[in-house]
């Protein structure tokens, strides 16, 4: 037997310790070996730029344009004929309205139908009477509006009888 230092006895274990560390034999310490943290160096004369502030328009309203208050006429059905005159007059109007008026009607041997006044807010036909029944006027502006007037046409023949002549 080799007889042996203490002191090397120990140099000799603590050789075998390192040796079997080294062979990725499972130390359980962590590894003491550090990395480098890296740094950030501010560059000079930099300054960050914040956001812009949102601005907020305000859109105002379109204002309101004035709409024509529709074709108006005064009566919305005449008579004619049979006590009342055999022609009349139908005046319309709309209020703000300068255009022309046209009409229309189911009237065709019943009545005619003449425009009587010019263009703008007011205007007149004349309905002249033809023979008995009833129909219609339409009276339209330029911007689709119009209003309908109602004509009834009677024709009764009042016959006179002589009496016998007196002596």
């Amino acid at each position: 037997m080799i007889a042996r230092s203490p002191s090397s006895i120990c140099g000799l274990l603590a050789g075998i310790v390192v040796f079997i560390s080294g062979c990725g034999g499972g130390g359980s310490s962590p590894s003491t070996a550090s990395s480098p943290t890296p740094t950030v160096t501010p560059t000079p004369g930099l300054t960050p730029t914040p956001s812009p502030t949102p601005t907020v328009l305000i859109t105002p309203s379109p204002s309101p344009t004035a709409v024509p208050a529709g074709v108006i006429s005064a009566p919305q059905m005449i008579a004619i004929g049979d006590g009342n005159s055999t022609a009349t007059t139908i005046p319309v109007a709309e209020l703000g309205y300068t255009g022309m008026f046209t009409a229309t009607s189911t009237c065709a041997g019943i009545a005619s139908v003449q425009k009587t006044s010019g263009p703008g807010s007011l205007a007149s036909f004349t309905v002249v009477q033809v023979a008995a029944g009833v129909c219609a006027v339409t009276i339209t502006d330029n911007r689709g509006g119009s209003v309908v007037v109602s004509v009834v046409s009677t024709t009764n023949a009042i016959q006179l009888q002589s009496k016998g002549s007196r002596s």
